[in-house]
């Protein structure tokens, strides 16, 4: 995996560059792409591009990266893993890797707090294998979603527990990595109606 730098956000979006990505994308081999959100702040994803079988639409870890080959408002760079010149040594707090009911997973799960840094790894088909590297974001009041944790759309923890499609889990040391503001937590879940739902 691409050691994470911090993304360094545009002022103006490269349109015309990603379009042009888009449009010659290899979907076998690995895509960092850079998310914004006002809800889960700046994440990026990394893992194989999948061409919906319906829409046709290219997606990567369950995010749409484009719609009619023009990048999705949320995207902000799109580049292929290892492409990136920069290689900085990635400082880790916690990291454990899941072995199933692994209790050095749940371990790290538990020590999550609202604004942590983490790097995690999902399994999900037909996305295969993918890394999610943003905020950790505190899901509040909902009592669907009690004392859950999500990373760029995706649960990571809820009530204290591995999420299933959880694979890996690192938290990182902010302090060394720069990367953006940090989202207020969810207090709840209105956003549902404007398809923006958590991903399981």
């Amino acid at each position: 995996m691409l050691a994470f730098h911090g993304p360094d956000i545009p002022k103006r979006r490269d349109i015309k560059g990603m379009t042009a990505f888009l449009t010659g994308i290899d979907l076998k081999r690995r895509v960092q792409g850079t998310f914004k959100s006002a809800i889960y702040g700046i994440f990026t994803v990394e893992g194989l591009p999948f061409r919906s079988p319906t829409g046709g639409n290219i997606i990567l870890g369950g995010l749409f990266l484009e719609a009619k080959l023009k990048p999705t408002a949320d995207v902000q760079i799109l580049d292929y893993a290892g492409d990136d010149p920069r290689q900085e040594a990635t400082v880790l707090v916690d990291s454990h890797q899941i072995a199933d009911g692994s209790a050095d997973l749940l371990g790290t799960v538990q020590k999550l707090e609202h604004g942590d840094l983490i790097r995690a790894d999902f399994e999900l088909r037909p996305y295969g294998i993918f890394q999610i590297t943003g905020t950790a974001i505190k899901a509040t009041t909902d009592p669907r979603m009690a004392g859950s944790f999500m990373l760029g759309s995706w649960i990571v923890s809820s009530n204290e527990c591995p999420a299933p499609r959880l694979r890996r889990l690192q938290i990182l040391d902010r302090s060394v990595i720069s990367h953006g503001p940090v989202p207020q937590p969810i207090t709840s879940w209105q956003f549902y109606d404007e398809g923006t739902a958590p991903a399981v």
